[in-house]
């Protein structure tokens, strides 16, 4: 998911509840979820355990290594302090080191130094490496399943009856929230981001000629210029916690078209008149300058014809800028300047030219598009595709509900980027952006940079659909005093209960985190393996004899053979330790006697 700068709020998932991580990789994970403050907590304690396999499992070769060696009838194979030093830093293996270090100094050229020395090491650094690379393999993002109770499905408002205002301006509202977001976060989208989305330069085509707009006796010529666009989204990032790996690609090309151009008609303003192939003759599009900003209208195909078995739909932009006053010149096919002369001043009834010295010509060609969305499943090699109707057919109905086709559908029967176009008109484009009233520089402007506005918004509009639905809050109803309930797609007839299915997605947050159940449980049943062989084998074979170097025993039996030790510090300083003399001792030495150990 692109995430956009709106919280997603704590009642639109759910914690502590297994789910499908949707992995791209791995496929769908069995995982859990946590909020951010309990992963914490999580972290550090599977930091520890990793920490105590390694020092479990450097137990157990340590007393294998002491045992191999104490065992051994070889001259000098005794207890020494290495010994007692690598047994009671066991959990701490860079102690042991340093004592090696320090008191074997003489033992440079003994064979067991150098392998000791580096065993040594290899164990500190798998500690330090355990509690660094195990505990992420816990963690496998911010996702979190989605509370079914939160999901809300506005209608489309095209296919609502125009006379119930309340309801058609109520459902408008609720449909245009998500684009407004997908087209702020494409405004500062990073370039990651932006490099999701390919729309190639311009490629040439020719000429176009014809009338002039204003003056019907002269030819004007005016490039035909091609675009091509593209973007691929996965299952994983749409949130489908069992389709994963579902991918759907789309890949359209759009084209300056001067056919749809029917007149221009002069009133003050120019009005540029465009008829569309879908609709009946003489029922014209009409654009001025009467809104400030450059704008557009979109226009697409009868969305009740389903697309083609190629997923393809046709859509288009008329765009108004006409008349658009401009500091800069352009030959853009969209911004095409002419002089702002004193006649145009006369037309439009100024009597400021504000320092403009260029106003955008009439007869602006639309822009043409198709755009195929073809779902893939299957292995790579393999794969099969289909277009969204026939998308459950494709998964098969066992990974993919009823309530999601339909969700789905709801989304990508026409083309995202269509469906942003409609919802948002004015602010579609980017040169809307930096325009002051009439006035921008149309020599920064192209139908390149809007063009790719609108398809960056859209493929974000894409990836954010399901967790959208959980953003509406309590927009779902509308009206003053006499409130309308707004119909959610989401749930059964009754409006009461969310429909079965509907829940088969993630939601995306950076408050959760989900976990991987598999590996949660596997961490801390091989910390508690490795507790019962180092304690099985350090009591039940002859390993017991490192047990013996414990700090514990070795003071009782220092403490048994001299009796009770005492430490005090010598005049200068050193520590030194002093013990009574045992029985046996004592008898021999006579009473009262000790023996003192610097």
């Amino acid at each position: 998911m692109v995430f956009s700068q709106i919280t997603q709020p704590n009642s639109s998932y759910l914690t502590w509840t297994k789910f499908a991580y949707p992995h791209a990789e791995n496929g769908p994970v069995p995982a859990f979820s946590v909020s951010m403050e309990w992963s914490r907590y999580i972290q550090s304690g599977y930091t520890m355990m990793a920490g105590l396999i390694v020092v479990n499992i450097t137990a157990i070769f340590i007393a294998s290594g002491l045992w191999i060696y104490l065992r051994g009838s070889r001259t000098g194979n005794r207890v020494n302090d290495i010994s007692i030093s690598l047994w009671n830093n066991r959990e701490a293996t860079h102690m042991s080191v340093i004592d090696t270090l320090y008191y074997s100094r003489d033992a440079l050229r003994k064979w067991w130094y150098y392998p000791l020395v580096t065993a040594l090491l290899g164990a500190w650094a798998a500690s330090v490496l355990a509690g660094i690379f195990l505990p992420p393999k816990v963690f496998l993002g911010n996702a979190a399943p989605v509370n079914p109770t939160s999901i809300y499905v506005p209608l489309d408002m095209r296919y609502l009856n125009n006379s119930d205002e309340q309801l058609l301006f109520g459902t408008y509202a609720l449909n245009v929230d998500p684009y407004l977001r997908a087209a702020g976060a494409a405004f500062i989208a990073t370039d990651d981001v932006r490099r999701q989305v390919e729309l190639e330069k311009p490629i040439s085509l020719g000429n176009w000629t014809g009338p002039d707009p204003v003056d019907r006796k002269k030819q004007r010529v005016e490039p035909i210029q091609r675009f091509n666009y593209g973007y691929n989204i996965s299952g994983a990032k749409l949130g489908l916690q069992r389709l994963p790996k579902l991918q759907l690609r789309v890949m359209g090309s759009c084209m300056t078209d001067y056919t749809w151009f029917d007149a221009t008609r002069a009133g003050g303003l120019y009005f540029d008149a465009y008829q569309s192939p879908w609709k009946k003759a003489g029922d014209l599009d009409t654009v001025s300058a009467s809104c400030p900003a450059p704008s557009a209208r979109f226009k697409s195909q009868k969305l009740t014809i389903p697309p083609d078995h190629q997923g393809n739909r046709s859509w288009a932009i008329i765009p108004s800028t006409v008349d658009r006053l401009s500091y800069t010149s352009s030959r853009d096919p969209w911004y095409s300047t002419k002089a702002f002369d004193k006649s145009e001043i006369a037309r439009l009834n100024l009597t400021d030219t504000f320092g403009m010295n260029f106003i955008v010509a009439p007869g602006r060609p639309v822009l043409s598009c198709w755009q195929s969305d073809l779902w893939y499943w299957g292995d790579e090699g393999s794969q099969k595709s289909s277009n969204i109707v026939n998308l459950q057919a494709l998964v098969g109905k066992d990974l993919l509900s009823d309530a999601m086709v339909e969700l789905l559908q709801r989304y990508f029967t026409a083309p995202v980027a269509y469906n942003l176009g409609f919802s948002l008109q004015g602010s579609a484009l980017q040169s809307s952006k930096t325009t002051v009233g009439k006035i921008f520089d149309a020599g920064a402007s192209s139908i390149y940079k809007d063009l790719h506005y609108v398809i960056l918004s859209s493929y974000i509009a894409t990836e954010n659909t399901l967790t959208d639905t959980t953003l509406y809050s309590n927009q779902t109803t509308t009206g003053g005093v006499d409130k309308v309930n707004l119909p959610n797609l989401a749930f059964d007839a009754s409006g009461k209960h969310p429909r079965p299915g509907v829940e088969e997605f993630v939601v995306f947050s950076n408050n959760v985190v989900a976990l991987s159940l598999t590996t949660a449980v596997l961490i801390p049943v091989l910390t508690l393996g490795s507790w019962l062989l180092m304690h099985l084998m350090l009591g039940l074979t002859p390993l017991k004899m490192a047990a013996a170097m414990e700090s514990v025993e070795l003071f009782k039996a220092v403490k048994n053979h001299y009796g009770e030790p005492t430490v005090h510090l010598t005049e200068k300083g050193a520590p030194k330790w002093t013990f009574a003399l045992s029985r046996a001792e004592r008898e021999h030495h006579g009473c009262g006697q000790s023996v003192s150990v610097p």
